[in-house]
């Protein structure tokens, strides 16, 4: 019953984040975790910077530098990024200089240890 209320009163966007919760407990504890959370608003900020940052006119090592310090404050704020979300974000965003180098499968281990 609570259960049920607890999801009716949500927008599909946030009940997508509970929806294999199985008990009132467990959906209301995950929901304080999410958005009670005093860094709440500073893990929204760096990501969206993570997200926003590209290479420009940094050099290769720099950018990826930039992107592992965004990547360790998400982490000290108790949201880390995987790895493979990372690896994603640097090909997406490193630039077309760089964009036969990273598509290339050979080069996916070397930029994982990146």
């Amino acid at each position: 019953m609570i259960l049920g209320w607890i999801n009716t009163s949500l927008t599909p966007a946030v009940l997508s984040t509970i929806a294999r919760s199985t008990s009132s407990r467990t959906t209301w504890q995950s929901l304080e975790k999410r958005y009670a959370s005093p860094f709440h608003n500073l893990i929204l900020q760096l990501r969206g910077e993570l997200m926003r940052t590209t290479r420009g006119s940094l050099s290769i090592s720099d950018y990826l530098d930039k992107i592992n310090s965004i990547a360790d404050q998400l982490a000290l704020a108790g949201s880390p990024m995987s790895e493979g979300d990372l690896l994603t974000i640097v090909m997406h965003n490193v630039g077309a200089q760089y964009e036969t180098t990273v598509s290339s499968p050979e080069t996916t281990p070397l930029l994982m240890m990146i």
